[in-house]
């Protein structure tokens, strides 16, 4: 009796964004998903995108001027972020990314 050779292929979960057309990267466990998505179908809430494993919470709050809480909500209103988590996240996201850009060019400046 000949055995069956092992496959390395996964199948991936069935959910895809709306929003961005993504797939969901875990492996399919459960009807065609991944075990969150499997368990969002099962307690038939809406399948809804599952928050990236590499995030870290970070305690407290921030509390920001009346200007900037306004574009802030206005990003969301644009449909460039689906919460205020989200664009919280990327508003500090891209101010360290700022943060880094301005640390090269003071230290070019110094070298100089």
């Amino acid at each position: 009796m000949k055995a069956k050779a092992a496959t390395t292929v996964e199948k991936q979960c069935g959910f895809v964004n709306v929003t961005t057309g993504l797939r969901c990267p875990r492996e399919a466990l459960a009807k065609g998903h991944c075990w969150t998505h499997y368990q969002q179908a099962r307690r038939g809430r809406p399948l809804t995108p599952i928050r990236p494993r590499d995030l870290v919470l970070l305690p407290g709050s921030i509390r920001v001027t009346k200007p900037v809480a306004e574009h802030l909500y206005g990003r969301i209103s644009a449909k460039k972020a689906r919460s205020i988590y989200e664009v919280t996240r990327q508003a500090v996201e891209a101010g360290v990314a700022a943060w880094e850009r301005q640390e090269v060019k003071l230290a070019k400046a110094k070298a100089k």
